[in-house]
C-alpha cells in the first residue's frame, strides 16, 4: 500500500457501514421485485452531495444520542454506561458520514522513485510495515492472549480466589531487662551498653514491681521518666504480693480477695499513677499465674475461674478510672493452662510466653532450641482470637560448653521469622542475678543469662520501625460527657434494612440496576420495611436515590470510613476523604427522603484489625478527634438531619460510646450494631441512664426475633437485604439468597412486621456426610436430608417439589467465606475432596418455588472420643 493509501481501509470500512441504509433499502427492492435503475455517477468532485443521502445516518446518530441521556437517566450503572459507549461510537460513525460527503479531497499525486526510497526509510513506514506483515501473527497472538485471559477470569473465581488484602500497620518492639542487681528493677547505663553491642534500640524496658501499700515511695517514677525520655516504653511485670498489706488478709487468696473488693482503692490509686503518666505502659498483672512457684498459684479446679474473675475486676477498675494508656500482657506458665484461663478478647492486648533455655538445668537435663520451647503456646494460641505476642523472658543460660547460646539466638531469631509471625516483640532477660532455680537445684547463687559478648547484630523483625509518635504524649481527648438536649428523639418508628450491595461494585456480581432495584424495594415494601441503609457512591447513588423515591423508601444515607489509615500520619488521605464526605452531604442535602447521615463502622473497634496497641492508642485518639472535626462540619451543612455514629456491640462498647459524646456534641444517636447479644442489654441500659438516644443500626433477623429488647425498639435496621456475592467475598446474612430467593429470615421478618402470619412452610434440613476419615483427592457421598413431621428425616429425593443445589465453599485462613462453585443438583453428591479440605465447606440449598433453604457445613465428620 502506497502512502497517499494508507488509512483507506479504514475510510472504506466507515463508509461500508455509513451506507447500511443503501443495502437495507437495496435487500427491501429485491424482496418486493422493484427495479432500480443504474446512474452512472461522475468521477470528479465538482458535484455537490444531495443532503437527502445523508438523513438517515443522521436521524440514526441523533436517535443514539437520545438513547443514550433517556438510557442513563433512568438505569445509571457501570454496565449502562459502558453500552452507551457503544451507542456513542455509533452515533459518531453515522455523523462521520457529513465528512464522506462534503470533504474536499486533496489530488492524489504519484510521488517519484527517489521520494518513494526517502519515504520507505522513515520510521513511520517501516512501523507500518512491521504490522502489515505481521498480521497473521498478531491476529493468532491476540486469540492466544484473549483465551489466556479467559482462563485466568475463571481461574481467580475459584482456584486463585485470594481475600482482600488488609493493609496491616504492625509495627514490632524489641525490649530488655538488666539489671544490676536482684531488685527487679533494670539499670538503664546497662541497657545502654548492650543496645550499642548487638546494634539495636530498645523500644521496651522491663522492670518488676511487687504490689506495695505504699505507692508514693514504691512506685519507680524517676525510672520510668527516664525510660520515656530515651524512646522506650515501660513493660511493668507487677506482682500481686501482699506482705505489705495487712496481717488479717495474710492466709487469703489475693484473687479472692480481688474480686471481693478488697485491694478496690489500692488498684484505684496505681491506676492513677499509671494514667498520669499519658504515655503507653505495658502491665504484666500476675504473671504465670499456673505456675505454684508463685503465692498467686491457686490450686484446685476453681483456679481457672477464680483467676479470670479477679483479672476482669483489675482490667475494669483501670477502665473506669480513665488508665487507657495501659496495654495489658497476659502471661501463662503452661501451654496447657491457655484454653481455662484465657478471660477474653476484651481483656487482653498482648499475650506473653517465657522462654528460657535452662539448658542441663530443664528437667530432662537437655538443651531445648526456641521452637521447641514455643511450638505448644503457637499451636494453643491458633484457637484463640489474633493477638500480637510479646517473649516476654527471652534467653538462654550459657551453662552447657557443648551448645552456644549466641547460636541459641541467631536460631530463635529465624524461626521467629519464618514461623512464628504472632510474636511481635522479645524482651532479653540480660540478667545475672536470678535466683529463680530450678525445683532440686542450688539456691546459692545466680543464673547468668547475659547476652554474650560475642552477640553482635541481631537483626529481627523486618519491619521495626517505630513511628516517632511513640512513646510521645497521647493525644489530647475530653473525658466528660457533654451535656445535650435529648429532648427529642432523631429518627422514629423506622423499620429499616441494610442494603449493603453494590459497595464495592467493581468486584460485586448484584448489578444495582432500575429492574433489580424496583423489584426489590417492592419486595421491601411489601413486608413492611420503610427505610433503606444504604452506603453512597458515586456508581450507584443516582439508581438507589430516585428509584427508593419513586417506591417511597426512606433512605438512612452511610459513609464509611476506611480503618486502615493512619490517622496520626496520614494527613493528606483524610483531608480528602474529609472533603469527599462533605461534598456528598452538600450534593444530597435537599434530598427529601433522606432522613440521616450515618458514620457506618465503628473504627475505634476495628482499627485493632490494622494496628496493636501502643500504635492503636494514639490512632484511636486521633480518630476521634478527626471525627469530632467531621461531625462539626457537617452540622454546619445541614443541621436538620440527624447524625448517628454507629458502635458494635461488645465488652468495649460502653468505653467507646463515652469517648465518641464526650469529644463531639455532634452525635445524634449512638447506632447499635448487634453482634454479640450477650452485651445488648447492657448497653443498652446505660444508653438509657444517660440519656441517650440510640437505634439498632445493624441486627440479624433471628437476634430480633429472639431478643426481648429489640421488640420495643421502634427504630431498627436489619442486617442485609440479599447474601453478598463478590468475586473474593462471600457472606449468608441476607433474608434473600444470591439469586433473590426468599430465604426462611424473610418469612420471619414478614411475620414480625404484618399484621398476619406467613403462611410458607420450609422444610427443616441437613447434610449427611461420611462417617469415616476422608483424605484428599478422595471421593466421598454426602446425603441431602429433608424432615418430615410423620416420618422423621428422610433422603430429599423422596420429595418431588424440591429443588437441590449443592455448592462447595471456599475459605481463607480465618474461616472467611471465599467463592462458591456449583458441585450437584440431585439428593445424592458424590465429591471429590479438594487439596487442604479444612478450607472447604459445604452449602446446601432446598428451593420450593421461590423460597429457599439452606445449610453449610465441614466435609468431615468430627470425630468426638468419649
Amino acid at each position: 500500500m502506497h502512502k497517499s493509501e494508507r488509512g483507506i481501509h479504514v475510510q472504506g470500512g466507515l463508509l461500508l457501514m455509513c451506507t447500511w441504509w443503501v443495502f437495507t433499502l437495496g435487500a427491501f427492492y429485491t424482496v418486493i421485485r422493484k427495479n432500480v435503475p443504474y446512474l452512472p455517477t461522475p468521477k470528479d468532485d465538482k458535484e455537490v452531495t444531495n443532503f437527502k443521502i445523508v438523513v438517515p445516518n443522521i436521524v440514526v446518530g441523533m436517535l443514539s444520542i437520545a438513547a443514550i441521556i433517556y438510557g442513563l437517566s433512568i438505569d445509571f450503572t457501570p454496565f449502562s454506561i459502558v453500552m452507551s459507549g457503544f451507542a456513542l461510537l455509533n452515533a459518531l460513525i453515522m455523523f462521520y458520514t457529513l465528512v464522506f460527503a462534503y470533504q474536499k479531497m486533496n489530488p492524489i499525486c504519484f510521488p517519484s522513485h527517489e521520494n518513494s526510497i526517502i519515504y520507505k526509510k522513515t520510521t513511520r513506514n517501516k512501523v507500518f510495515k512491521f504490522f502489515s506483515s505481521s498480521a497473521l501473527f498478531l491476529v493468532v497472538l491476540t486469540v492466544i492472549g484473549s483465551a489466556g485471559l479467559q482462563y485466568y477470569g475463571d481461574y481467580v473465581k475459584w482456584e486463585g480466589v485470594t481475600p482482600a488484602k488488609i493493609e496491616q500497620h504492625t509495627i514490632n518492639y524489641i525490649g530488655i531487662f538488666a539489671p544490676k542487681e536482684d531488685n527487679g528493677l533494670t539499670n538503664l547505663v546497662e541497657a545502654k551498653r548492650i543496645s550499642n553491642m548487638v546494634e539495636n534500640e530498645f523500644n521496651l524496658i522491663s522492670l518488676y514491681l511487687a504490689w506495695n501499700k505504699d505507692i508514693a515511695n514504691s512506685f519507680s517514677s524517676q525510672l520510668i521518666d527516664a525510660m520515656y525520655k530515651q524512646n522506650s516504653i515501660p513493660i511493668i511485670t507487677w506482682e500481686p504480693w501482699i506482705n505489705t498489706f495487712d496481717e488479717n488478709i495474710q492466709e487469703q487468696h489475693v484473687f479472692d480477695l480481688i474480686s471481693l473488693g478488697y485491694f478496690d482503692d489500692y488498684l484505684k490509686q496505681f491506676a492513677y499513677k499509671l494514667k498520669d503518666l499519658n504515655r503507653p505502659v505495658f502491665l504484666r498483672f500476675a504473671h504465670e499465674f499456673d505456675n505454684p512457684f508463685y503465692p498467686w498459684y491457686y490450686e484446685g479446679n476453681q483456679a481457672p475461674a477464680k483467676f479470670k474473675m479477679a483479672w476482669v475486676h483489675v482490667y475494669e477498675i483501670f477502665k473506669n478510672e480513665g488508665a487507657e494508656n495501659v496495654i495489658w500482657i497476659w502471661n501463662p506458665w503452661k501451654s496447657e493452662h491457655i484454653a481455662d484461663y484465657y478471660p477474653g478478647k476484651a481483656y487482653v492486648d498482648w499475650m506473653g510466653v517465657n522462654a528460657l533455655n535452662y539448658g542441663n538445668l530443664n528437667g530432662d537435663g537437655q538443651w531445648h532450641e526456641f521452637e521447641e520451647l514455643y511450638e505448644p503456646y503457637h499451636d494453643a494460641f491458633k484457637k484463640l482470637p489474633p493477638t500480637p505476642v510479646v517473649i516476654s523472658e527471652f534467653g538462654s543460660l550459657k551453662n552447657n560448653p557443648q551448645e552456644n547460646s549466641s547460636d541459641w539466638i541467631n536460631n530463635a531469631v529465624t524461626a521467629i521469622e519464618n514461623n512464628f509471625k504472632e510474636i511481635k516483640s522479645i524482651i532479653y532477660f540480660n540478667s545475672k542475678v536470678d535466683n529463680n532455680w530450678p525445683s532440686g537445684e542450688r539456691v546459692d547463687a545466680y543464673l547468668d543469662w547475659s547476652l554474650p559478648s560475642s552477640q553482635t547484630k541481631i537483626h529481627i523483625f523486618a519491619n521495626k520501625v517505630v513511628p516517632n509518635y511513640i512513646p510521645g504524649p497521647l493525644p489530647a481527648i475530653s473525658t466528660e460527657m457533654i451535656e445535650v438536649d435529648e429532648s427529642v428523639h432523631p429518627l422514629t418508628h423506622i423499620k429499616g434494612i441494610n442494603l449493603k450491595q453494590g459497595q464495592s461494585w467493581e468486584n460485586d456480581y448484584h448489578v444495582l440496576n432500575r429492574k433489580k432495584l424496583i423489584s426489590n424495594f417492592k419486595d421491601l415494601k411489601t413486608i413492611g420495611i420503610n427505610t433503606l441503609k444504604y452506603q453512597g457512591n458515586s456508581i450507584y447513588d443516582y439508581n438507589v436515590l430516585n428509584i427508593s423515591k419513586k417506591t417511597g423508601l426512606n433512605l438512612a444515607y452511610t459513609f464509611w470510613i476506611p480503618e486502615h489509615l493512619d490517622f496520626m500520619k496520614d494527613t493528606m488521605q483524610l483531608t480528602e476523604l474529609k472533603a469527599e464526605i462533605l461534598e456528598r452531604v452538600r450534593h444530597q442535602k435537599y434530598t427529601a427522603h433522606i432522613v440521616s447521615w450515618h458514620i457506618e463502622n465503628d473504627v475505634q473497634y476495628r482499627q485493632n484489625n490494622f494496628y496493636h496497641k501502643p500504635s492503636l492508642l494514639y490512632q484511636n485518639r486521633a480518630y476521634v478527634l478527626w471525627l469530632k472535626a467531621l461531625a462539626e462540619e457537617i452540622k454546619n451543612i445541614d443541621a436538620t438531619r440527624p447524625l448517628i455514629v454507629d458502635v458494635e456491640v461488645n465488652p468495649l462498647a460502653i468505653f467507646h460510646i463515652n469517648r465518641l459524646l464526650a469529644n463531639s456534641m455532634d452525635i445524634d444517636a449512638i447506632g447499635l450494631v448487634v453482634k454479640e447479644t450477650d452485651y445488648l442489654n447492657v448497653v443498652t441500659a446505660y444508653l438509657k441512664d444517660i440519656n441517650k438516644h440510640y437505634i439498632i443500626s445493624d441486627i440479624k433477623t433471628d437476634d430480633f426475633a429472639a431478643h426481648p429488647i429489640v421488640a420495643t425498639e421502634n427504630t431498627f435496621f436489619i442486617n442485609s437485604w440479599q447474601d453478598k456475592h463478590e468475586s473474593n467475598a462471600l457472606d449468608f446474612n441476607g433474608i434473600v439468597d444470591r439469586k433473590g430467593r426468599y430465604k426462611p429470615d424473610y418469612v420471619t421478618l414478614a411475620s414480625l412486621l404484618q399484621e398476619h402470619q406467613e403462611t410458607v412452610v420450609l422444610p427443616k434440613i441437613k447434610i449427611l456426610r461420611p462417617a469415616r476419615l476422608i483424605y484428599d483427592e478422595s471421593s466421598y457421598t454426602f446425603h441431602a436430608m429433608v424432615y418430615h413431621p410423620q416420618d422423621g428425616w428422610q433422603v430429599a429425593s423422596k420429595q418431588k417439589d424440591l429443588k437441590i443445589e449443592w455448592s462447595l465453599i471456599k475459605c481463607d485462613a480465618y474461616g472467611n467465606y471465599l467463592a462458591l462453585k456449583a458441585v450437584g443438583t440431585k439428593a445424592k453428591l458424590s465429591l471429590k475432596i479438594p487439596k487442604n479440605y479444612t478450607y472447604y465447606k459445604l452449602h446446601l440449598s432446598i428451593v420450593k418455588g421461590d423460597y429457599v433453604t439452606s445449610t453449610l457445613t465441614t466435609l468431615n465428620t468430627p470425630l468426638h472420643v468419649d
